[in-house]
């Protein structure tokens, strides 16, 4: 914003030292180029970038992590929408846990997953996914360096586990050499 101002002022300033010999003649001419140039330039300013950085328009916003940011949580809005407007859709209830576990929303992930066992009772691929979803809170848990926690994360994630999960053995020895981890630790 500064960067506006201190152009604008420039822009002004120049305007002014060019348009003075015909303010001298044609004074309604020379206002409204007083006027008029700085407010296109800025204009031109806001819209095409700086000269530094043509390829960046200050009015956009060029902050990506903001912007992908931005773009998960309407994807994960959309995959709400979707799944509230077809709770039967198990894809869309699918779709909309993965985007939660991707952002860190396990609770929300889990709850949801849960809700779908119980309308889809035994399916392989939500047990999978509820499961993914607590490996995932185990793993963050567990980089967080709350050990405990982590355990009864990883533990749900076993316990939910489908037979023959494509995880099942690392998420085992993950569990494994956590519980050496833990009692170590412990006197």
């Amino acid at each position: 914003m500064i960067q506006i101002v201190i152009f604008a002022v420039l822009c002004a300033v120049c305007t002014m030292i060019l348009v003075a010999p015909i303010a001298i003649s044609r004074k309604k001419t020379a206002y409204i180029l007083i006027s008029l140039v700085p407010a296109l330039s800025l204009g031109v300013y806001i819209v095409k970038g700086s000269p530094g950085l043509p390829s960046q328009p200050v009015m956009f916003d060029t902050n990506d992590e903001r912007k992908a940011m931005r773009n998960i949580v309407k994807d994960e809005l959309e995959a709400m929408k979707s799944f509230y407007d077809a709770p039967e859709d198990k894809e869309a209830l699918m779709h909309l846990a993965s985007l939660q576990i991707a952002q860190g929303k396990f609770d929300d992930a889990t709850s949801h997953l849960e809700h779908g066992l119980q309308q889809w009772e035994g399916d392989r691929d939500l047990k999978l996914q509820l499961s993914a979803a607590h490996f995932a809170r185990g793993l963050l848990l567990v980089e967080k360096n709350h050990k405990v926690q982590a355990l009864q994360s990883l533990y749900k994630a076993q316990e939910q586990a489908p037979e023959g999960a494509p995880f099942l053995e690392d998420l085992t020895m993950f569990i494994q050499e956590l519980e050496k981890m833990t009692q170590e630790t412990q006197p």
